[in-house]
């Protein structure tokens, strides 16, 4: 992708290249179609690389500190955080551990994000692994959201959070056929 030569710079710029890249492919996730990408594309994309920072020990506070310094116009930093952060607590709660984090200190999300959305990523984790499930209705998610964070969303929105958690339990733990993944 033209966009990430940029970002083979100094030293020091590797170091933020990760968030970066999660900002720039949270735009891609936000806008396929103008960056001529399939949405299923731009997500798998997308949960890639929040599950590599996760994999090089980031955690919610650091990825802030990075993305706030990130150039991209009209970028909502947390609203990208917060779907980074739904990756990692969907790898942190997983029965599945196929992903291992290299740090030497604490938890990749905060204990206030982990306590809003352990509850709905739970509820997909235990229809995916238990019941075999690659859906989990809409409704219950968006009542455990609403209850949880005093305030009701869209039902696409919902969907949205729901298909970022089953991409990344497609990638750390895959449990069907290639050919039953929608494209």
């Amino acid at each position: 992708m033209k966009a990430f030569s940029v970002l083979q710079q100094s030293a020091g710029d590797r170091q933020a290249a990760i968030a970066h890249r999660l900002a720039l492919q949270y735009t891609i996730l936000q806008e396929p179609a103008m960056h001529n990408i399939r949405y299923s594309h731009a997500l798998k994309d997308f949960t890639g690389l929040a599950i590599l920072a996760y994999e090089c020990g980031y955690d919610e506070c650091t990825v802030k500190e990075e993305m706030a310094s990130s150039p991209l116009e009209g970028l909502n930093h947390d609203e990208c955080l917060l779907y980074t952060c739904v990756v990692w607590i969907t790898i942190a709660l997983s029965p599945s551990r196929s992903v291992v984090r290299w740090a030497t200190k604490g938890n990749a999300v905060t204990d206030g994000t982990m306590n809003l959305w352990k509850g709905f990523v739970s509820l997909i984790l235990g229809a995916y692994f238990e019941k075999r499930m690659a859906w989990y209705p809409v409704d219950r998610l968006q009542m455990e959201v609403s209850a949880m964070t005093g305030r009701l969303e869209r039902p696409s929105t919902i969907a949205e959070f729901a298909r970022l958690v089953y991409s990344t339990l497609n990638t750390v733990a895959p449990q069907f056929p290639e050919s039953c993944n929608m494209e």
